[in-house]
């Protein structure tokens, strides 16, 4: 599209007086700086990408560790390991029906617990 310029009462041409070139240059810019946003933001995905992958990673084995540490302290727990301990380490004895001791809870609930037994009874306390 031919737009004439009036200057000084003289006709220009616009295209022939350089703005075609000028317009064209403005357009070539914006296409490169166009371009190098999408390849950043492009590369930025990636990246992102990659840390998400690797996060996922890292939460998987901490699942693990902990599902193994769960595991560990219920096998350390065990009534069956702590009678083990004390009577290997401690050298403690089974006690006896005669040395059991009874224990009233607030709730009127008596308890009889013995290391030979692994369990805990409980009985009412009327």
């Amino acid at each position: 599209m031919n737009t004439l310029i009036y200057r000084q009462n003289e006709k220009v041409d616009w295209i022939a007086g350089g703005g075609a070139r000028r317009l064209l240059w403005a357009q070539a810019a914006l296409v490169v700086v166009l371009l190098i946003v999408a390849t950043w933001q492009r590369n930025q995905i990636i990246h992102l990408g990659y840390e998400t992958e690797q996060m996922a990673r890292s939460q998987e084995e901490a699942l693990q560790i902990h599902r193994w540490l769960q595991v560990e302290a219920e096998s350390l727990s065990a009534v069956k390991r702590i009678e083990q301990v004390a009577m290997r380490q401690l050298q403690m004895k089974s006690g006896q029906p005669q040395e059991r001791i009874y224990m009233t809870t607030p709730v009127g609930v008596v308890a009889s617990v013995s290391l030979d037994t692994e369990v805990a009874r409980m009985a009412d306390a009327r």
